[in-house]
């Protein structure tokens, strides 16, 4: 921070005010991304962070000095939290499919409200549904192109899940039936134009009748396992045992605040590994939108200190993930950068050769 005392000229006898205008910009800004094998896209959200620069004014006082200093503010939603469960009847019934029907949720179309998929008894029909209502109110409409494969001749009592198998960014399908074993589909579209196409490979092991699978990371490393349910009652575990690559890079944006005169301060991250995996953060620097030869090389620094040679307008991180033991893998969860402006103190009145005035300085 720059310097804080201020030499004044005064007159003995004479009421001098010295009002010292500071102003503080000072931001926390984070990625995060979660790494399991080939990191497929960038999670870092670019923003334009000269919105984030309007703070808000407030008077504080600090010490005789009175301040006027600029805060990042940010806008949330608060409401009071639920303390119970009440069940009433609502207009949201979806319509008859026929016996044993099995609905489960799923936004399909990625238009932030929950679609519908209806099993049935016959012949292992699975319905596709639209919500073309909204998140609030829903209104079911069919949907034909979403609908499920049959599941075969002895495909009866089809119960339908959702879940991203392969980590593109879509809902794949898996659909338990009558004769017990799920058929797992990949979605071969889109994130908003489900394609349903069988994918083997996926398949669970035979375990008995009319069953229903259930996806969860039970074991927290970053993959979806299974329960699968059956007509003799027991609910079978079924561990993801992933094979990971041995080593991914992501690198970030290239990161700017929309300022010439920047001081880059602290870096720091959370990560999890173990001793068969490693993480390494690496950042370079430099004062043009796209990295050229003047910016400075990739270095290592170490999670929770001051970055080295700092001033420059623009950072890129990059971050290298590797494992000697491909059943794990390391993760990177959050990634925070601590950056701010250097004081500069500008005189502003009175001009020279006043005195008994109001003197304002501009940091």
């Amino acid at each position: 921070m720059s310097k804080r005392g201020v030499i004044l000229n005064r007159k003995e006898d004479e009421n001098i005010i010295c009002r010292i205008q500071l102003t503080i910009y000072s931001l926390l800004v984070g990625f995060w991304l979660l790494f399991s094998g080939e990191v497929k896209a960038n999670t870092w959200t670019q923003t334009a962070l000269g919105d984030f620069m309007k703070g808000k004014q407030e008077q504080v006082t600090c010490g005789v000095l009175p301040m006027e200093i600029y805060m990042v503010s940010k806008d949330v939603d608060l409401k009071l939290a639920t303390v119970d469960t009440n069940w009433y009847w609502s207009s949201w019934n979806a319509p008859d499919v026929g016996y044993y029907a099995s609905p489960t949720f799923c936004d399909l179309d990625n238009d932030g409200d929950y679609d519908l998929m209806i099993a049935s008894q016959d012949g292992g029909n699975c319905y596709g549904y639209e919500n073309t209502g909204n998140k609030i109110n829903p209104i079911w409409t069919a949907k034909p192109d979403w609908n499920g494969p049959r599941v075969g001749d002895y495909g009866w009592y089809a119960k339908p899940a959702f879940c991203d198998l392969d980590n593109d960014g879509d809902y794949d399908l898996m659909i338990g039936h009558m004769d017990g074993s799920p058929n797992a589909y990949e979605n071969i579209g889109s994130k908003t134009k489900p394609i349903w196409t069988y994918k083997p490979d996926w398949n669970t092991p035979h375990i008995g009748e009319e069953t229903k699978p259930a996806f969860c990371d039970l074991d927290n490393d970053g993959d979806y396992d299974l329960l699968i349910g059956a007509v003799s009652g027991i609910s079978w575990s079924i561990e993801n045992i992933a094979t990971h690559f041995p080593m991914g890079t992501f690198t970030s944006s290239v990161f700017g605040t929309g300022t010439n005169i920047l001081d880059w301060d602290v870096i720091s991250w959370i990560e999890t590994k173990s001793l068969n995996t490693n993480v390494v953060i690496e950042l370079r620097t430099g004062n043009t939108l796209i990295p050229d030869e003047n910016w400075s090389e990739w270095n290592s620094v170490t999670n929770g200190t001051t970055i080295s040679n700092s001033n420059s307008r623009y950072i890129q991180l990059r971050g290298i993930l590797s494992t000697t033991d491909l059943s794990q893998t390391p993760m990177i969860h959050n990634i925070t950068l601590i950056y701010h402006f250097p004081l500069q103190a500008i005189l502003v009145s009175p001009t020279s050769g006043q005195v008994g005035k109001l003197v304002t300085y501009s940091w």
